[in-house]
């Protein structure tokens, strides 16, 4: 196809020699983040005399510590935060710091998020919990006339669930991704049970044992972090693929997804806020999301380059790119929720 090919040609062009720039600016905007977590940590353990500043603490910590993911965790799992990919495999036990076990959600998201985004049965990342019913086809329970209600709701505790939840059906149950996966060999428990204790004492157990408030005070902090935490981490996760217009890709009877991968990545994935440079600064590109999905080995530094490429091309070839603001993508994926809260065949009345 001409437009993959001058899409490719230019983006080699547009990036040629500026990607060490490009990663040193990256690891400042970490070192910074990362000084800001340690800021805010300390700040929880030494002065928080008020419970207003305790929570104050804990809030910081629960943004940052997304925002730190997106920065630095996302790059390193797709091996393009540093140059070296055994530097980005030996960083990538700081998803595990942070809450998250880095081998099952690497697998989740770069193994099956970005070669199937958006098919049934084959995008992890869209099949969270079976108290959302996103795809259109999916099975529908009884509650789901209620999810367009509840979810923003249980959003709120979506991090708490992909750490204590998730992860442990992934690790453990029969039908958990580590197993499916066969990655049998990548099922190192006692690592995992190891970083999943760091994470406790460091965020609840030391600040519970320091923190000179009640120690349900403190876990109401650190449950307020993870809330926290969680809104900043579902405002990017939804607005990238599950909208009301989002395509969800059916494989045919042989098991063949009837369309190019670049073709697939464009159809399923759609901008948000691409305009803000605050936004792209805070989410680590999350944002060009069209970007990072076509060029999923590329720093996340180049990405305002790579989408006004790609702008360009879509207005000459007709890619059918989509680009939201911030506020419609998050109206449109409520739309998708109350849409798919009807039971196949009936018909919604506005």
């Amino acid at each position: 196809m001409q437009w993959v090919k001058e899409l490719q040609q230019r983006v080699r062009t547009a990036i040629r020699g500026s990607d060490q720039t490009v990663k040193r600016n990256m690891h400042i905007k970490a070192g910074m983040m990362a000084t800001v977590y340690l800021t805010a940590y300390f700040g929880l353990l030494f002065f928080s005399g008020s419970l207003g500043a305790m929570f104050s603490w804990f809030v910081v910590l629960g943004v940052v510590l997304i925002i730190l993911f997106l920065n630095t965790a996302h790059d390193l799992s797709h091996n393009t935060f540093f140059k070296s990919k055994k530097w980005n495999t030996r960083f990538m036990y700081l998803f595990d710091f942070l809450g998250d076990d880095h081998v099952i959600w690497k697998t989740r998201h770069v193994v099956y998020h970005h070669s199937y985004s958006n098919v049934q049965h084959w995008d992890k990342d869209i099949r969270q919990s079976k108290m959302v019913r996103i795809l259109p086809n999916a099975i529908y329970r009884n509650f789901h006339k209620y999810q367009h209600l509840y979810m923003p709701f249980l959003y709120l505790f979506y991090t708490i669930h992909v750490s204590f939840i998730r992860d442990f059906y992934d690790m453990f149950h029969k039908d958990g991704l580590m197993r499916t996966h066969g990655t049998k060999e990548d099922r190192k428990i006692g690592r995992f049970l190891l970083f999943k204790l760091i994470n406790l004492t460091h965020l609840l157990i030391i600040p519970m044992l320091v923190v000179p408030q009640a120690w349900y005070w403190v876990f109401a902090g650190f449950v307020a972090m993870h809330f926290a935490g969680s809104m900043v981490a579902v405002v990017n996760l939804v607005s990238a693929h599950v909208g009301e217009d989002a395509v969800f890709v059916k494989e045919n009877e042989d098991n063949i997804i009837e369309h190019s991968w670049r073709e697939h990545q464009l159809i399923t994935t759609t901008d948000f806020a691409t305009r803000s440079k605050l936004v792209t600064m805070l989410t680590g590109g999350f944002n060009h999301h069209v970007a990072h999905h076509l060029f999923p080995s590329v720093s996340h530094g180049h990405y305002e380059k790579i989408t006004a490429i790609i702008i360009e091309l879509d207005k000459k070839y007709g890619l059918d790119y989509k680009s939201l603001s911030l506020g419609k993508a998050l109206i449109t994926h409520w739309n998708l929720l109350r849409n798919n809260s009807v039971r196949p065949g009936e018909l919604f009345q506005e």
